[in-house]
């Protein structure tokens, strides 16, 4: 019951910084460009933009998110309540990915129509919009300022993406298969062109480890550098 309430005080809290706004403008972007594009690249495009989209957008918006909480004095008011650590981080995975499924679809909607597998889609947008906000917050809570937020993640993200070589082509190499990208874009990819059942299961269980992985890293920052800090539970 609590989550619930914390998911709908984050919709609200996104609203009113804009956070909904911002998605709607990227998704026009996207859309705009994947209707420009050659017909051969749409799906290789379209695999790109939206295994991007909840990891980049989300993972930079939790970081706005908490760095605007704690500059609010939200977080040292909530962690007087009944609130616990596993429930403050599956709302905001709930949130964030709420907000990542509603941006895949559209943009997959307005640029390819309704051919496409809905399930691998949003598997791949789901599972990896939960690790990217995790692993946001593991980050974000090391930081005091955006300049150090996003100084910090910009080196987590390079090297996160360098499977996008190998959707291009440019480097292809089966080790990259361990990463939580790389099995992202496997399951984002078979919504537009049919792959094996077992790449699809290994993709979802190498999310599924990275997630896992991912929340521990979190919960541990959060209850080092947030709970402690202001008296914790």
């Amino acid at each position: 019951m609590r989550t619930w309430a914390a998911v709908r005080q984050d919709v609200r809290f996104q609203l009113r910084h804009g956070f909904y706004y911002a998605y709607l403008l990227v998704c026009t972007v996207y859309v705009l460009f994947l209707h420009n594009v050659p017909e051969w690249m749409g799906s290789v495009s379209a695999v790109v933009l939206i295994s991007a989209d909840p990891g980049v957008l989300g993972f930079f918006f939790i970081g706005g998110i908490l760095l605007l909480e704690r500059g609010q004095g939200i977080l040292e008011n909530l962690f007087v309540t009944p609130v616990q650590i596993r429930e403050y981080l599956l709302a905001k995975v709930l949130s964030l990915g709420l907000l990542a499924v509603a941006s895949s679809l559209a943009v997959t909607l307005f640029s390819f129509g309704a051919g496409f597998a809905a399930v691998p889609l949003l598997t791949g947008v789901v599972l990896s919009s939960a690790f990217f906000t995790l692993l946001g917050v593991t980050l974000a809570v090391r930081v005091k300022t955006v300049n150090g937020f996003l100084l910090t993640s910009s080196l987590f993200l390079t090297v996160l993406f360098v499977p996008m070589a190998n959707v291009f082509g440019l480097w292809v190499t089966p080790w990259m298969k361990v990463f939580p990208t790389e099995a992202a874009m496997t399951l984002i990819g078979a919504a537009f062109a049919q792959k094996p059942a077992w790449e699809l299961a290994v993709a979802t269980a190498v999310l599924l480890v990275w997630i896992g992985i991912a929340y521990a890293w979190a919960h541990r920052a959060f209850y080092r550098h947030i709970i402690l800090k202001i008296g914790g539970k």
